[in-house]
Order: structure tokens, then sequence, then C-alpha cells
């Protein structure tokens, strides 16, 4: 019961960006460029610090070399998940395309995004309580520009602020919703079976940072500052890593 409280506690957590991305939104219609690419790629960073240092070894020394197929699963199953849902890897309206309304669509879509990210942190706890921390500390830096884009996607479409906000904070807490799920139905598998779902939950974050928050920190002009903070996000996991070995 504790396990789950303390997931619940470390999705609550990196949940609380995705409703000020929100309401950032309804305050700003406009958020700088330069503050999306430097949370867009430090999030990146941090994320595939936190693969290739910690969940992808993890997940091997669980399961064998077996679970990277996790890995690659992960992967294939979120670019499928966001071509059927028609997601763009840039958060902001120029490259909007569709007729139909993107806005709830789109909503649906990262709720998808936000739900994997729980299962993420979940199956990250279930191997090392600090995997679990330390996913949930990578998910909540890029949960503000998630939760920028999700209001975006709902004003541009014509949904009222309170809409806005509503979706918005739904689509978060759909994280905690994933964390738990995870961490209950992980808890009583096999060391393989566990490997397996760490992997899986490496290969969603890898795909989240090399197709999603990579384009769009370097999308918006600022190459320089978007590097920096790629940079700054995987030397940041890969001292925390160091400094706490598991």
């Amino acid at each position: 019961m504790v396990e789950v409280l303390d997931v619940l506690v470390y999705s609550l957590v990196s949940t609380l960006p995705t409703i000020i991305g929100g309401l950032l939104v309804i305050v700003e219609k406009n958020p700088g460029k330069g503050s999306m690419a430097i949370f867009s790629g430090f999030a990146a960073g941090s994320m595939v610090g936190v693969t290739f240092a910690e969940i992808i070894p993890e997940a091997i020394e669980l399961g064998g070399v077996f679970t990277l197929l996790g890995v690659a699963t992960g992967i294939v199953l979120f670019f499928l998940i966001e071509e059927f849902f028609h997601l763009c890897p840039a958060f902001d309206q120029a490259h909007k395309k569709h007729k139909f309304d993107v806005g709830i669509l789109g909503s649906l879509g990262l709720g998808l995004h936000s739900l994997s990210d729980g299962l993420a942190i979940g199956a990250g706890y279930e191997a090392l309580p600090i995997i679990g921390l330390m996913i949930a500390f990578a998910i909540a830096v890029h949960k503000l520009p998630e939760g920028i884009g999700t209001g975006a996607l709902l004003r541009v479409n014509k949904q009222s602020r309170s809409t806005t906000i509503t979706v918005t904070s739904l689509v978060g807490f759909l994280t905690p919703l994933g964390a738990v799920t995870s961490s209950l139905a992980l808890g009583n598998l096999s060391a393989l079976t566990l490997g397996f779902a760490l992997a899986f939950a490496g290969g969603t974050l890898l795909y989240i940072a090399i197709c999603e928050l990579i384009p769009e920190a370097y999308h918006r002009g600022l190459e320089r500052r978007a590097s920096l903070s790629i940079i700054s996000g995987l030397l940041l996991v890969l001292f925390a890593c160091k400094l706490i070995p598991v």
C-alpha cells in the first residue's frame, strides 16, 4: 500500500505542470518561444538520459536481452497511436492541417500520451523506486509544454476557457491513473515481465523525446538554446545517476 501511495504522489507532482500549462494558455495566448524551446529540450535530454542510464540497463538485468523487444514495442505502438490521432511533433498550430475538430481529437491523443507517462512511472517504481522518481522528474519537465499544447489545441478550436482548463486537467490526471494501475498490475509479476514492461516504458519515453520534444525545441528557430537545454537535461540525469547509484 505504501508503494502505491508513493507512486501516486510522484505522478500527482508530475501532473501539476500540465494544469499550469493550460492556465498559461488562458492567461497568455502566446507563450514565449524561448521558454518552450528550453522546456522541450531539457525534457528531451532528461528522458534520453534516464532511459539509457537507468531504464534499459535495469530492464536487461531483470529479464535479459529479450526485454529490448519492449523498447521497440513502445516506440512502434506510440508511433501508431500518434498516426491514428494525427498528432504533429510540434505543439503550436502552424502544423494543423485537418478539417475535423483537432482540439478534442488531439486532446484524446494527448490523453493516451499522459496515460502512458503514468504507466512508465509505475513500471519504473516497481523495478526500483529511484527509477520511478527519475522518470517522474523527466515527465514533469515535459508536462508544461504538453499542457500548453493541449490548451492551445482547444482554444484555437474555439473551446471556452472553462472547457480548456477542464479538459487539460483531465488529460493531466490520466498520469496518476496510469501510474497506480501500472504499479498494482506489475507488483506480483515475474522479473521477465517486469523487465519487458520497464523496457516498454523506456521505448515510449525515447519516442516522445526524439520524435516530439526535440523537433519541438528546434523548430522555433532557437537552435543554440535548444541544444544547450537538451545537453543540460542529459547531463543532469547522468549526474544524478552517478550521485545516487542504483
